[in-house]
């Protein structure tokens, strides 16, 4: 038995179905009244479940029949004993304490029930309006709770309150399953009742909300303002014309937000489109994921073609298209016409056209004109491309866009993701990947493309195309080859694989696996070249190193330039250590540094000075200035305008020395000439050496010019011949083999193995003679001495002396050697 309980003076009621009433406990001052389940007579019954009064279908005024007593029906009040007597009895009179009107009454459904007096209609069967205004339950088990103007058209619907909320039907083939709305205005459920709808859908509340009918259902929005669910299973939290339309797809929040693609998500934020399979977008404003989420050609772009008719009236008119020769449809123009002039904009883009296509809109449409006189060509010049994102994310910021797929836009603004997949860009702005497996972490108008893997850290307008690239900052900087690196700056460029440039600025490195570390306008160009810093130093040739200076270059195999200014190093495996305007020509030469200096020589080096020349190989300038090392491994240590000509000289110092033969050395002095080989000037000044293995040990405007000749020091002496000597004085001449001057001044030896032991202006002309000393002697015969003073000669073999003193002579002859002379008694004797 169905029962009515009315509890505490009717202050608190309760409708109970299917109980039998014996299982309630009554409590005092509670009555029941219910209805028999086998005649359907209304009852009263006492608290102990007893019927006290009751009408059946033979006697009293009437029968209970689809929820109305017929006839004239007594009813005892169990509280006050006050009998009531009615001539129709409804379900709800029996609710309300005496004196108080009907506030329920059965609906025009089967097993309906509406509110009385409000306007308010429960047409469907087993339906229910529990309160409010002009509420419409049409569906079989729909509810409606209150509010006003609210209609379930679907079975088993609710609307559980609000205003002008409607749950229709779209279409009646199958039975649909439960939608409900919560509350809110104006909000709308489209309900399509197809065989295989599974899910109803769901408002929760807000205003203007709407779920257009979909395959599967499952839609819900939780309130918000004018949003929309187009596609089954979708899901809009709030906000402000939001928009979910792919296959279960949501949007949590925000203004204009459109998902789009299956299982695509928008957090919030505003204007944001997903057009995304399985993509997501935190928030932000005006991101993107996808493009062309209307479809594929949409007209972006046109130009009129043809327009040759008149007398259109000015003013502005919508032109649809009227045909085309292509395949698109739906393209509709705003025509505006001053003075017979029409000037067109895109008010539908259309679908489906192409670049070319020529679309005729018909001069029907246009006040004063007429078809075909006054129609518009109009061609086609650039359409939309729809291209879906798959697995993407925006986190947020604004206006960033993604076509690529499995790629990440953590926030910034006007970023974008297009063709690379696995793509990520952290934030910044204005920054943009097109290349597979790439990132961008932050700053402004980065770019990668081209190519996988690249990674930009920050900074602004950088740019890589080649692909596994770094760039870590900086500005205006470019990758483009492989593998690359470049670590900040600007206006760097690395132009060829595996190379890294770490900073500094319009630096470049254009060989594979070249360096720059730093400073400005430097360029690696080798294989494997390194430029360390500095500006406008350039590495031409593979494994080339210039560590810094300014205008360097190493131009040669495995040359190398350690600092400096305008050092160049030509040769292979050549070094410039630094100074100013050096230039190593040669292979594995060197400059230690110094001022334009040059080593064209082969393994030849110039360690510094000035304006030093070493010019052959193995030849080497310690230092000094000008100076000139020509012959093979000759060494010039210091001074000024010195020259070493011969292989393996040597001048050790001094000025304008010169060694003209190999093996020759100046140790230093000024002027000194060494022309033979072997020869030697030890130092002085405009001594001269022109015999092999001769010597000039020091003085000034010595000669020695013959084999093996020698001159010790003093001025202007002369050893012209082999084995000649003059040990010193002025202008002293040893001028046949085996001569010998000792000293003196204007001494003459000049016969062969003579000798001038010093003195004045002596001189020996035959060989084997002699002069020891005093002046103005001279010896023309063979082995003849003068010793004294104005002597000449008179005989070989002849001691010639102005007097001669002997002392301590022998006074006997005996034990004397033959020829030996000894006094006798004041007379000399020979033994």
């Amino acid at each position: 038995m169905g029962k009515l309980i009315l509890k505490n003076n009717g202050l608190e009621t309760q409708l109970i179905n299917g109980e039998d009433f014996t299982t309630l406990t009554p409590q005092a001052n509670t009555y029941f009244v219910g209805i028999d389940a086998v005649n359907g007579s209304l009852e009263k019954l006492d608290p102990a479940g007893n019927i006290v009064d009751y009408d059946s279908n033979t006697g009293g005024g009437g029968t209970f029949t689809g929820g109305t007593v017929i006839g004239a029906t007594e009813f005892l009040d169990g509280l006050t004993a006050n009998t009531i007597t009615v001539d129709v009895i409804s379900a709800a009179t029996y609710l309300n304490i005496p004196g108080g009107s009907s506030l329920y009454e059965v609906g025009s459904g089967i097993d309906s029930t509406q509110r009385c007096g409000v306007g308010s209609d429960a047409s469907g069967d087993y339906s229910v309006v529990v309160g409010g205004q002009n509420n419409t339950a049409l569906g079989t088990c729909s509810s409606i709770g209150g509010g006003h103007y609210n209609t379930t058209e679907t079975d088993g619907s609710t609307i559980a309150g609000g205003c002008n909320n409607k749950i229709e039907l779209t279409t009646s083939c199958y039975t649909a399953f439960p939608s409900s709305i919560g509350g809110g205005a104006c909000n709308t459920i489209s309900s399509y009742s197809g065989y295989y709808d599974m899910f109803g859908n769901t408002i929760a509340g807000g205003t203007c909300n709407t779920t257009v009918s979909s395959y599967y259902n499952g839609q819900t929005i939780g309130g918000g303002f004018r949003n929309i669910t187009f596609n089954d299973y979708t899901f809009i939290g709030g906000g402000f014309r939001n928009t979910s339309s792919g296959y279960g797809s949501s949007v949590t929040s925000g203004f204009e937000n459109k998902s789009v693609c299956t299982f695509a998500n928008i957090g919030g934020g505003a204007l944001n489109i997903n057009y995304g399979d399985s993509s997501v977008i935190g928030g932000g404003q005006n991101n993107t994921i996808g493009q062309g989420y209307l479809g594929s050609g949409a007209i972006l772009t046109f130009s009129v073609y043809s327009y040759t008719g008149s007398g259109v009236s000015d003013g502005v008119y919508t032109s649809p298209q009227l045909t085309t020769t292509g395949s698109g449809s739906g393209a509709i123009f705003d025509v505006a016409f001053k003075a017979n002039k029409p000037k067109l904009q895109i008010a539908n883009a259309g679908l489906n056209y192409n670049i070319g296509d020529f679309i005729t809109l018909s001069g029907n449409d246009f006040a004063g004109g007429s078809s075909p006189a006054n129609d518009i060509i109009v061609e086609v010049t650039n359409v939309s491309i729809s291209i879906p994102g798959i697995n993407d994310v925006i986190g947020g910021g604004g206006s960033n866009t993604m076509t690529s797929c499995f790629s990440v836009i953590g926030g910034g603004q006007n970023n974008t993701s297009s063709t690379g997949n696995f793509a990520y860009i952290g934030g910044g702005t204005q920054n943009t990947t097109e290349s597979l497996y790439s990132t961008i972490v932050g700053g402004t108008n980065n770019v990668t493309y081209c190519n996988n893997g690249s990674f930009i850290g920050g900074g602004s307008y950088n740019t890589i195309s080649s692909k596994y690239s770094t760039i870590s900052g900086g500005y205006f900087n470019k990758a483009s080859g492989g593998y690359s690196t470049l670590s900040g700056g600007y206006f760097n460029t690395t132009l060829c694989g595996y190379s890294t440039l770490s900073g500094g600025y319009f630096n470049t490195t254009s060989g594979i696996y070249s360096t720059v570390s730093g400073g400005y306008f430097n360029t690696s160009s080798g294989y494997y070249s390194v430029i360390g810093g500095g500006k406008f130093n350039k590495t031409n040739a593979n494994n080339s190193t210039i560590s810094g200076g300014r205008q360097n270059s190493a131009s040669a195999l495995y040359s190398a330039v350690g600092g400096g200014i305008w050092n160049d190093a030509q040769g292979f495996s050549s070094t410039i250590s630094g100074g100013y305007c050096n230039t190593a020509f040669c292979n594995s030469s060197t400059v230690g540094g110094g001022l334009c200096n040059l080593v064209c020589g082969g393994c030849a080096t110039v360690s510094g000075g000035r304006q030093n020349t070493s010019s052959s190989y193995g030849a080497t300038v310690g230092g000094g200035r000008q100076n000139t090392a020509i012959g093979n491994y000759s060494f010039v240590g210091g001074g000024c305008l010195n020259t070493t000509i011969g292989c393996y000289s040597f001048v050790g110092g001094g000025r304008c020395n010169i060694t003209a033969s190999c093996y020759t050395t100046v140790g230093g002095g000024n002027l000194n000439t060494v022309s033979g080989c072997y020869s030697f000037i030890g130092g002085g000044n405009l001594n001269e050496v022109c015999g092999n293995m001769a010597t000039v040990a020091g003085g000034r405007q010595n000669k020695s010019w013959g084999e093996c000749s020698a001159i010790l020091g003093g001025k202007c002496n002369t050893a012209s011949s082999i084995y000649s000597t003059a040990s010193g004085g002025y202008c002293n001449t040893s001028s046949n083999a085996f001569t010998f001057v000792g000293g003196g001044t204007c001494n003459i030896a000049s016969g062969y193995a003579s000798i001038v032991s010093g003195g004045i202006q002596n001189t020996s002309v035959n060989q084997y003679s002699g002069i020891l000393g005093g002046s103005n002697n001279k010896v023309i015969h063979d082995c003849s001495f003068i010793v004294g003073n104005g002597i000449t000669s008179t005989a070989t073999n002849t001691l010639h002396v102005n007097c001669i003193h002997a002392s301590s002579l022998p006074t006997s002859s005996a034990g004397l050697a033959p020829g030996t002379i000894w006094n006798n008694s004041g007379v000399l004797n020979i033994a």
